[in-house]
């Protein structure tokens, strides 16, 4: 990869034109450059080595997004506001990493406490070891990772949406006592979970038959592909139960009586066809409920097929 122009505006780095042709490549933002924009390299995935000059005071979330095949992170030792650490870029003052590398090391001397948003998006990581020092992880901070196993430590209160979305390696989460709040959608799309507990003293959720509700709002925030929806629970919230393949019907119980945007959505059946490839099949997805629940009126509004049992 080559970069031919930056982009710059009043000192903020926009965007950049890139010679694809070469590969993947190193950026090295230019001297005097104070922000780097969020859409700078979003999604381009062709960065392998990365260097911060002093004059960076700011870095907007997702300005790395997607960028999968970072693996050198540098920072210049002058900055005031940025250091890297286990490959790892890290606001000094609010312990807040922001840019994580595909091979990280984040280190529990207490030097980081919030998992930014977007900071390993799309990193080539399998296995990541979170220190009892984290209280929080932000919105799509490891959301399509190849992460297979999840440890959350007993010292993250906060997680936010789509913290772990679409990561279809993963297949087992136990969410600690520490976790009072969790956002939407945390872990959508993650095909191949079919484990999810949560710590029987946890005060603000209980898991049953893998599915998590919030006791208090009795609403369904995480679930996969076998989740079994109890009675009693309230609320389905946005992007609870999407992206899930092989996922045939889902029943819903009466008790719900709300179901927000973008549920339902993507579910395939998967086939294998004559030359062994993956097949996405659809409609197949079926939701499930007795003749007067809100969920069947709810899928003929959305045009998603039902069954009344």
């Amino acid at each position: 990869m080559e970069i031919r122009k930056y982009i710059i505006e009043e000192n903020i780095l926009q965007d950049c034109e890139i010679d694809y042709e070469c590969g993947t490549g190193d950026v090295i933002i230019p001297d005097g450059v104070k922000e780097i924009g969020p859409d700078f390299l979003g999604l381009y995935g062709v960065i392998e080595v990365l260097h911060i000059p002093a004059s960076v005071i700011k870095i907007h979330s997702g300005a790395f997004s997607g960028c999968e095949q970072i693996s050198v992170i540098t920072v210049d030792e002058n900055n005031p506001i940025y250091h890297v650490r286990g490959n790892c870029i890290i606001e000094t003052a609010n312990k807040k990493l922001v840019v994580g590398g595909s091979n990280p090391a984040i280190d529990s001397d207490g030097s980081i406490a919030e998992i930014g948003p977007y900071s390993f998006n799309c990193r080539k990581i399998k296995t990541i070891e979170l220190p009892n020092t984290i209280t929080s992880i932000d919105f799509m901070a490891f959301s399509w990772t190849k992460i297979e196993e999840l440890k959350i430590p007993e010292s993250v209160s906060f997680i936010d949406s789509h913290a772990f979305a679409l990561n279809n390696n993963l297949k087992s989460v136990f969410i600690p006592k520490s976790v009072i709040k969790m956002g939407n959608g945390v872990f959508t799309g993650c095909n191949n979970l079919r484990d999810i507990r949560v710590d029987k003293e946890n005060p603000s959720y209980i898991s049953i038959e893998n599915s998590i509700i919030e006791k208090v709002t009795k609403s369904l925030v995480a679930a996969c592909a076998n989740s079994v929806i109890p009675e009693g629970v309230r609320a389905i919230p946005d992007f609870t139960i999407t992206m899930l393949d092989n996922c045939e019907s889902i029943y819903v119980p009466e008790s719900v009586i709300e179901i927000g945007q973008a549920n339902f959505e993507f579910c395939y059946k998967f086939y294998k066809g004559k030359n062994g490839n993956r097949i996405a099949c659809r409609p197949k997805f079926t939701i499930k409920a007795k003749k007067n629940a809100f969920a069947i009126e709810y899928a003929k509004q959305k045009n998603i097929p039902f069954a009344i049992i």
